[in-house]
């Protein structure tokens, strides 16, 4: 059984059913599930009924910390697994092949190259160290501001799954390997998308943390990239301020 397929099933159904049914039918939701799914700007705000309460476990906003901590001791040890694997051309340690087996199942062949896993580690490593840079040093969390404790576990979980999902199906990581599947790191591979796709994540990676940066400094002067998270922000721009034009798009210019 490969969990990491079951995990990422069950996180995106989840979101998109969720998200759906918070963005068409909030007002007639019961409270219990708007407070799951929304913290932050975006939290309930009204009573919740005292049996619900008792499954509403929240824990503080700033703890998104932990997210980047764990994940920055596992894609260190990713990292370094690939480099030792694709660069120095050795065999993955046996251990961790018998805990893919245990995670991602039995039969794995690989279907991708070493080099196009090696940047998606190396990519996904970039991310992590600048988000435990940024949530550790950049970003201001709000004294008050909470979320749900299984938000909190499902942040804990995403990243190192990422890392796992990666390599699950990577050569040497494999229990069966293909003889046309280079298992060795060649830049002489890299095509023209693998380069438009990288500098395309630099320039996000870089965005991503300009905009840390911005709203940082907007709470310190007391003054997400996702779909989701844009229309949540609309809406409560809409509700929040009277003279916020009710005309403008939030997604798609003139349109949505």
């Amino acid at each position: 059984m490969n969990f990491m397929v079951l995990i990422f099933s069950f996180l995106t159904t989840t979101i998109i059913i969720l998200g759906s049914l918070i963005n068409v039918i909030e007002n007639k939701l019961p409270p219990f599930f708007i407070k799951i799914f929304k913290y932050g700007k975006f939290a309930y705000e009204g009573e919740v009924s005292k049996i619900a309460s008792k499954f509403v476990v929240e824990v503080p906003k700033s703890w998104f910390k932990h997210f980047y901590l764990l994940a920055l001791l596992i894609y260190a040890y990713i990292f370094y697994l690939v480099t030792y694997c694709y660069i120095y051309k050795y065999d993955a340690p046996g251990w961790f092949i018998n805990f893919l087996r245990v995670i991602c199942g039995e039969n794995r062949i690989p279907y991708t190259s070493a080099t196009k896993t090696y940047i998606a580690v190396v990519l996904m490593t970039l991310q992590v160290i600048r988000r435990f840079y940024d949530t550790h040093f950049v970003s201001v969390f709000g004294k008050n501001s909470r979320m749900n404790l299984s938000q909190y576990l499902i942040g804990l979980v995403h990243y190192p799954a990422c890392a796992l999902a990666i390599v699950c199906e990577a050569p040497k990581f494999t229990t069966e390997s293909l003889s046309t599947t280079s298992t060795t790191f060649d830049i002489a591979s890299i095509t023209y998308v693998n380069i438009f796709a990288i500098l395309l994540f630099i320039w996000a990676w870089w965005h991503q943390h300009t905009t840390t940066k911005i709203l940082a400094n907007l709470r310190r002067n007391k003054k997400s990239n996702q779909i989701e998270t844009i229309l949540l922000s609309h809406w409560w721009y809409q509700k929040t301020f009277d003279k916020f034009p009710k005309n403008r798009k939030a997604l798609i210019p003139f349109m949505y």
